[in-house]
Parts: C-alpha cells; sequence; structure tokens
C-alpha cells in the first residue's frame, strides 16, 4: 500500500484526460472537419452535415463549462471561495443539461423531415 500515493495523484490526471479532454478534443476535431466537408457537398448531404455541425457545436459550447470546471477542481484545484465554486458548479452542470435540451431544437430546425 506504500504506492497508493503515487497513484492517487495520477487518478485524476487520467480521469481528466479520458473523460473530458479527449471527448472535448475530438468533438472540435469533428467540427472542423465538417466545417471543411460542408463547402463540398450538396442538397441532402450538406442538411445532414450542417445538422451534425449544430449538434456537435452545441454539444461543444454547452460541455466547455463543465471541462473547465472538472480540470480545475481536480488537478489544479481550487483557489476561489467556496460560494464561486459552487455557483460555477450549477453553471457547469446546467449548460451540460441544456445540451440535451438543445438536440431535440435543433433537430426541428435543420431536419424538414422531424416536423
Amino acid at each position: 500500500f506504500e504506492n497508493l500515493g503515487r497513484f492517487q495523484k495520477v487518478v485524476p490526471i487520467i480521469s481528466v484526460l479520458l473523460l473530458v479532454l479527449l471527448p472535448i478534443s475530438i468533438v472540435a476535431v469533428c467540427i472542423i472537419w465538417l466545417l471543411s466537408y460542408v463547402a463540398k457537398v450538396r442538397g441532402l448531404k450538406k442538411q445532414r452535415v450542417i445538422t451534425l455541425l449544430m449538434l456537435s457545436t452545441c454539444y461543444f459550447i454547452s460541455f466547455l463549462p463543465f471541462a473547465i470546471y472538472y480540470t480545475f477542481g481536480r488537478i489544479m484545484g481550487w483557489t476561489t471561495d467556496y460560494k464561486m465554486r459552487v455557483y460555477f458548479n450549477r453553471f457547469a452542470f446546467f449548460m451540460a443539461y441544456m445540451n440535451f435540451s438543445a438536440n431535440p431544437i435543433i433537430y426541428y430546425i435543420s431536419v424538414t423531415s422531424f416536423r
């Protein structure tokens, strides 16, 4: 059990990498790829690509506050007061939940057969 101390220092870094930074990075790369792809396609494919682009951008914007909150909380530790952490925590989770609420709206706006 003497090596457990080292392991406890590595777990927050690994969790931030796997649970926060990796998904956000993948979505950011997909957004950039979709932006370059949307200029090449036409018709129904373009509508699908724009829908995916809108969903990916909404996900990125919605989960970015949570990523910031989780990264600062787990790796760097909090240097602000408790009240600020609670408010930012609520805001981060609110934005994450807003992503789920925004998805049907995005589908309604961008896909005519969804209506």
